[in-house]
């Protein structure tokens, strides 16, 4: 977790002082502080719209803070969601190009264990190819050479682009992209009330949950970006957003056993991913429905079943120490045809609810449900996010005009490419390189408006100039 003195002079640029009781008017409240909130806030302030993002704690507080970190190519959903897998691959490719800085590409592997069901394996290179993912197969000889500490009997694996994001990287230099538009960011602010007048949104109320002291912000819209508190803040609102919490627990092991992602070719499941980060590696995860998003906990059996199954995976495992046990929650939109579906079996795409149709009120209401699981942060999903939101919500806002902005690159992201080598990246719990240390003061001075920065924007715009994003 990026810790409080991180933000301080982001803070005192905004002039946001509580205890003065001083807010303006502004268009767009923002509530929820994770990848799409931070997300939303910076694309608004391209576009010259005054939003303000809300935190009632602080940034990455909810799912996009306890994943992994896996920036997923859209491999692991070609045989069940194409349509996901296709976003998956597109967005991935945009996340590479505008926000280098935060990604580490070190590529993946689809592995073929014997124990795991044969007749999937065609599925799965049928479905790649028909999505256009890119994959090569490999001997197990190959895949041995490549990853030595995989078991010794897999018959075979291919190669995936997927990834590792620095899930905090990311979104905080969307913050401070949007800050440097104009965009704020308020954390500690914990809603307590969305007014409304004649069944339009006209101010929400908030609590500063350091100080006790209570205001209100006037505003025209509210987007609710609130993960796995969504459906709560939807409550305030009288609206009725369901939203299904699933755990998943991951585990920070002491060395890093594999240097690219390594995925079970199979049907999704638990532990059936490791990814490197840094000088450690992120197990994960399990699927557990649970009844909210808070007090998160993982009891001994589930980590035995979870250290089990991955062994599996690397059998190397079995010998490395669990440094660290953390918990999130996917926050899964289920509509009310979905039954009583497993959390693995609900779509991990992403919801826009228009409320002026759905429920007779004039405002809209985003809820992402946070496609690729909270091990990734859905970082996939969360950028894509605000593309149909700005195109259905602002009077003005031309569709003409937003596929250039939608791959406009954030905060830090100038500088050259600061990825580096396999088994050397910095994710959350990892370490850091020469050229992540030199954007470390890159970071701060390239923000939106330096010169150098937009143009290195220009540039990387043009650069995924094909790429269908829409």
């Amino acid at each position: 977790m990026i810790h409080d003195s991180a933000f301080m002079p982001l803070r005192r640029g905004l002039g946001l002082l509580m205890r003065e009781g001083i807010m303006d008017r502004t268009q767009v409240v923002i509530i929820g502080g994770g990848a799409t909130g931070a997300g939303i806030l910076w694309d608004l302030s391209l576009r010259g719209i005054s939003a303000v993002l809300l935190e009632k704690r602080d940034l990455a507080n909810g799912a996009t803070g306890r994943c992994h970190g896996l920036l997923h190519s859209g491999a692991r959903y070609v045989v069940k969601d194409a349509e996901a897998a296709r976003e998956c691959l597109s967005e991935s490719r945009i996340l590479k190009t505008i926000a280098p800085h935060a990604v580490h590409d070190v590529g993946g592997l689809f592995v073929r264990y014997p124990q795991d069901d044969p007749a999937f394996f065609p599925q799965w290179d049928e479905a790649c190819a028909k999505v256009g993912l890119p994959t090569e197969k490999l001997s197990p000889e190959q895949a041995l050479e490549l990853e030595p500490n995989l078991p010794k009997t897999i018959l075979g694996a291919s190669t995936t682009p997927d990834a590792h994001v620095d899930v905090f990287q990311l979104t905080l230099s969307n913050l401070q992209a949007a800050v440097a538009k104009g965009g704020r960011f308020m954390p500690y602010c914990e809603v307590t009330a969305i007014e409304q007048s004649n069944g339009r949104v006209t101010a929400v109320r908030f609590t500063d949950s350091r100080s006790g002291e209570q205001d209100r912000i006037p505003c025209e819209m509210v987007v609710n970006a609130g993960g796995g508190w969504a459906q709560a803040v939807a409550q305030m609102a009288g609206l009725d957003v369901p939203v299904r919490c699933d755990k998943g627990s991951l585990l920070v092991l002491n060395h890093n056993l594999v240097s690219r992602v390594v995925n079970r070719c199979r049907k999704p499941g638990d532990a059936d991913i490791l990814v490197p980060a840094g000088p450690v590696c992120i197990l994960g995860t399990s699927s557990i429905t649970v009844s909210g998003p808070e007090g998160l906990t993982a009891d001994s059996e589930e980590l035995e079943h979870l250290l089990a199954l991955g062994a599996e995976l690397v059998p190397l495992m079995a010998e490395a120490r669990v440094l660290r046990v953390f918990s999130g929650v996917r926050p899964l939109y289920v509509p009310k045809d979905a039954g009583g579906a497993a959390g693995r079996d609900v779509s991990r795409g992403f919801v826009l609810l228009d409320h002026s149709e759905r429920d007779g009120r004039q405002a809209d209401h985003l809820s992402p449900d946070g496609r690729g699981h909270c091990q990734s942060g859905g970082e996939e999903a969360r950028r894509r996010c605000a593309l149909p939101y700005r195109r259905h919500a602002f009077t003005g806002c031309h569709r003409s005009g937003f596929g250039g902005q939608g791959r406009k690159a954030v905060a830090g992201s100038g500088g050259g490419d600061c990825r580096a080598a396999a088994g050397a990246g910095s994710g959350p719990v990892g370490g850091t390189d020469r050229g992540r240390r030199q954007h470390g003061r890159d970071h701060l001075r390239m923000r939106a408006g330096d010169p150098r920065r937009d143009r290195h924007a220009d540039e990387q715009r043009g650069a995924g100039a094909g790429q269908d994003h829409q």
